[in-house]
């Protein structure tokens, strides 16, 4: 173990993993709903949430219930989840008899995958983005050549940077704003590839769906995600081991509600969208392996 020793910082650190009820708002410091400001006067005969609203220019009266408190947007909730980890019991750091420490780190890397202590994949995704870009950019001579055709670059493409990007999608729990992203860089990819300058998308009206066309067909990231994490879950439900561990976690299921506060999107719900797609599309096309994952339409 490389720990700290003095002004030395620890090489070996550790991750705190809350319960999910841990990420939930303290109703102690939230801020009160905002309201319009309105002449009301309590009464007892209703509930203490409810006021009477008295309109200036009549003599109804109207019961108006307080205005609901604004939604919590993603970026706000990670910096107050960032905070508590911080500044948390848990997450102090250990001091060892002999005067060395070990700290407290919000994400670490296994197997080349980014895992953050709140289990949500938004940092993974960026970082895996991160990395499929350098490798754009260090192909730039191999996209530049115009004596390498272009199903040769399409094949490239696939082999180094779809593959890093989409580098361990089938433990993702992807939502909307997530495949956004993935989006947004393969297009960005795929005009690079082409030679499309950007103002040739404003006056010409070239959309990313006639890209992907131009571009022998090339699927989505939704349709990529979803052919990956669909042979990844036929080869496990396949495996004659009945004790074989990702079947047993596929599978599992506890009686137990969960709490407030708990991750939105997990992995099981993005293996049911992407069974939906496949039920609905009839055909998910796998990048990789050509159209691997059909049903019959009947």
């Amino acid at each position: 173990m490389h720990i700290g020793r003095g002004e030395t910082d620890s090489k070996t650190e550790c991750v705190y993993f809350p319960t999910p009820g841990w990420f939930a708002p303290d109703p102690t410091t939230a801020l009160p709903p905002p309201c319009a400001e309105i002449k009301s006067i309590p009464i007892t005969t209703i509930s203490n949430q409810l006021s009477i609203e008295i309109a200036s220019n009549s003599h109804e009266i109207v019961a108006a219930a307080p205005a609901k408190a604004p939604r919590e947007s993603e970026d706000s909730r990670k910096a107050r989840c960032d905070a508590k980890y911080n500044t948390c019991l848990e997450t102090e750091r250990i001091v060892l008899d002999d005067g060395s420490h070990v700290d407290f780190a919000k994400e670490f890397i296994y197997l080349g995958s980014l895992a953050s202590y709140d289990l949500i994949d938004d940092s993974d995704i960026q970082c895996q983005i991160s990395t499929a870009s350098r490798s754009m950019g260090a192909l730039k001579n191999l996209w530049d050549n115009d004596n390498i055709d272009m199903k040769t670059k399409y094949l490239f493409f696939l082999a180094i940077p779809i593959n890093l990007l989409l580098w361990g999608c089938e433990s993702w729990a992807l939502k909307e704003t997530a495949f956004d992203k993935l989006d947004v860089f393969i297009h960005r990819s795929v005009r690079r590839i082409l030679k499309i300058k950007w103002s040739e998308v404003m006056d010409d009206h070239f959309s990313n769906k006639k890209a992907r066309a131009t571009f022998f067909n090339i699927p989505d990231s939704r349709s990529m995600v979803a052919a990956i994490q669909l042979r990844f879950l036929g080869k496990a439900l396949r495996h004659p081991d009945p004790l074989h561990l990702p079947k047993q976690l596929l599978t599992a299921w506890t009686d137990h509600p969960r709490r407030v506060g708990r991750v939105k999107m997990t992995n099981k719900k993005s293996l049911v969208k992407a069974l939906k797609k496949m039920y609905t599309t009839t055909s998910v096309t796998d990048p990789f392996n050509g159209a691997a994952c059909c049903i019959d339409e009947k």
